[in-house]
């Protein structure tokens, strides 16, 4: 099963160069906190700023794989002060929408942080996978086995292999395995802590970043043992939202890291939409 939430927040990400100088720095959205924006320079290198005071009027919607330009004063510092935020280029906009409707999640075998999506193309001879982490695409290429056994990869290349097995999708390096399709996305109570397990789409209005994983249900917050809570945990992990979830009104509420109401004065409440 599949939820998609839609929340009002600014969630901003970016991928820089590194300088020990004031410099303006251009690269490719990865990742991201609230206020905080990750990001990979042409070198591979991440870099992490602040943004929470930064000038932000010349960045548009900004989605994983969007080019953007940030300004910074002083020698580098993780979660230092950006200056400003600007876009230079956008990423496709429905890429995100078309990897959770479309796309097959598997998730990494040893139970770490990551994920990886696998879309086939219609004639299926082709597989394009992406993983969100690091915004990287591979396409293979359906071959046939001698055991007449389907597998996608690239010939004579050091690559990953997609192949059906035991019920689900995997991907294989090297003969390792190194990511695996849930066989089934439900689970049931365990010590009335973590039940059912969904994957979300979460895209936020204003200046945001879409954000792809795991939902989880759980039951019982400090100041309600009963409450229930949607917990959405992104793909890289790193990234955690907590969710109150009324089943009578059909809202769900924003809740700090201690499973409590956020009480700034703002509103924090979605509500479902027709």
């Amino acid at each position: 099963m599949k939820t998609s939430v839609f929340i009002a927040s600014c969630f901003l990400l970016a991928g820089c160069y590194v300088s020990h100088e004031n410099g303006i720095l251009k690269g490719m959205v990865i990742d991201a906190t609230m206020n905080t924006v990750s990001v990979i320079t042409a070198g591979k290198d991440t870099l992490s700023f602040s943004t929470m005071n930064s000038d932000k009027t010349a960045l548009k919607e900004l989605l994983l794989g969007d080019s953007i330009e940030i300004c910074f004063a002083g020698k580098y510092v993780p979660g230092m002060e950006a200056k400003s935020l600007s876009t230079i280029s956008k990423a496709p906009t429905d890429e995100y929408l078309r990897l959770f409707n479309e796309g097959i999640r598997a998730e990494t075998v040893k139970g770490n942080p990551g994920a990886i999506y696998i879309c086939f193309t219609e004639d299926s001879l082709k597989a394009e996978l992406f993983i969100p982490e690091n915004g990287t695409k591979e396409m293979l290429e359906r071959r046939t086995l001698p055991s007449g056994e389907h597998i996608w990869n690239v010939e004579n290349d050091d690559t990953k292999n997609v192949r059906y097995a035991d019920n689900c999708w995997t991907v294989s390096q090297h003969g390792k395995l190194l990511w695996k399709q849930h066989q089934s996305d439900n689970y049931f109570w365990a010590n009335g802590k973590i039940s059912v397990t969904k994957v979300f789409f979460l895209q936020p209005i204003d200046a945001v970043y879409n954000y792809m994983g795991k939902q989880y249900t759980q039951r019982g917050i400090p100041s309600n043992p009963d409450a229930v809570v949607w917990q959405l945990v992104t793909d890289n992990g790193k990234s955690i939202y907590n969710f109150l979830y009324d089943a009578e009104k059909q809202t769900l509420t924003l809740l700090d890291k201690q499973f409590e109401p956020i009480n700034t004065g703002l509103n924090y409440t979605l509500k479902e939409m027709d």
